[in-house]
């Protein structure tokens, strides 16, 4: 897939991509990149696009300026007065059918943390297959401090990587976490020095893209099936995959590759 420029059609968000990784970016900078109702449409879409474009291995999600994403935009349902639930609504309909797109899409997604992540950006980042964390970066479900509960499929997601009893304190306490706490409680994969973060994800997506791009996809789909399978459904799958994975060239060059002691050249289409 050749390198296009952003798509022009967002407001609050930009898409690009580049071979084969799209880097879609939060962009309302100057508000945090808070999520208000025309972000949410935006990552709808945005994602939807991406779930239509099957020559993508990678999908890196960031955010613009100094914050990865504050949460909901506090102002605009401050603003929106007795409207506040309809708005609210509207809101998180197309937020969810985001965060649906982003667990289910085909690629592997890595969120590059750059800044706080509080609220429904702590739901984006769960949304996500790995994550990297800059050194500043901070980390919150808030949710309850502004008479809210929590939302963006973060009540699911959040326990699956932290487990119940932390996920717990940070929806009662509304703790928050600094990258080394975030690393030690498994939220994110990595931490990185703030100037660095570009650098350690373009170091994932290289590592990732060694590998055989179709046993890749495999693998995720796997995974995210695990959660909801028995063990032996689970195991049915995982032969069924291998087995398919087995009848491509890219199976015959790996184990060759493995054996002659060298790096295979897998063809990288999926």
């Amino acid at each position: 897939m050749a390198s296009r420029h952003p798509d022009p059609s967002f407001q609050t968000i930009r898409l690009r991509t580049d071979d084969d990784v799209a880097w879609l970016s939060l962009a309302r900078p100057e508000h945090g990149n808070a999520i208000n109702a025309a972000m949410a449409a935006e990552l709808a879409q945005a994602a939807q696009q991406l779930e239509e474009q099957p020559e993508l291995a990678c999908v890196v999600l960031t955010g613009e300026g100094s914050h990865f994403c504050l949460g909901g935009d506090l102002h605009e349902f401050s603003a929106a007065g007795e409207q506040l639930p309809s708005y609210v609504h509207r809101m998180l309909t197309d937020l969810h059918r985001a965060i649906h797109s982003l667990v289910h899409m085909r690629p592997i997604t890595i969120a590059a943390v750059n800044g706080t992540a509080a609220g429904a950006g702590l739901s984006l980042l769960c949304a996500t297959d790995l994550a990297i964390s800059t050194e500043s970066a901070r980390y919150t479900l808030a949710y309850t401090r502004v008479g809210l509960s929590p939302d963006g499929g973060s009540t699911w997601l959040l326990p699956r990587i932290i487990g119940t009893r932390r996920a717990r304190e940070m929806a009662y306490t509304n703790r928050l976490l600094n990258a080394t706490e975030a690393l030690e409680w498994g939220l994110v994969n990595h931490v990185a020095q703030d100037e660095s973060l570009e650098d350690e994800v373009n170091k994932a997506l290289d590592q990732i893209k060694a590998a055989s791009l179709p046993a890749q996809l495999g693998a995720r789909a796997l995974l995210r099936e695990s959660g909801h399978n028995q063990l032996d459904t689970q195991m049915e799958l995982e032969g069924h995959n291998i087995v398919n994975a087995a009848r491509r060239p890219d199976a015959k060059e790996g184990i060759t590759a493995q054996l002659e002691k060298r790096p295979p050249a897998f063809a990288h289409t999926s």
